[in-house]
């Protein structure tokens, strides 16, 4: 671990430990979507990064994995995707992933957890 993200390999790990959870549980009709999605924003997020004389492996850290919670249907758990990656990356020790996960969006500008009753309070 490095400064709250996990390095390129462990990310690359955590990438595909997330996508084998979905498909375990029969609900991830879109893998190719899914993969083709994180690895160009990583991608992207990486090219930006070198432009912009920041870290550019950590850019493709956190965008292969700013999605790490559409490990869980969203629709069918009633779970805010950020939210669920957000604390499934502080339980991996990566705070500063966890915050990647949680704001990279948001379905409402004025976010509220009480909009999300499949989390509780505690």
């Amino acid at each position: 671990m490095s400064a709250g993200y996990p390095c390129l390999s462990e990310a690359l790990k955590i990438w595909e430990e997330g996508i084998a959870f979905r498909l375990a549980q029969g609900t991830f009709s879109k893998e190719e979507e899914y993969r083709f999605h994180t690895r160009k924003v990583a991608e992207i997020a990486s090219a930006i990064a070198s432009k912009s004389g920041m870290n550019e492996e950590k850019a493709y850290i956190f965008g292969l994995l700013h999605d790490y919670g559409k490990r869980i249907d969203e629709r069918k758990s009633g779970k805010f995707h950020g939210l669920e990656g957000y604390r499934e990356m502080l339980k991996k020790g990566y705070p500063e992933m966890a915050g990647i996960c949680l704001s990279h969006c948001f379905p409402r500008r004025d976010f509220d957890i009480d909009n999300y009753p499949a989390y509780s309070r505690s």
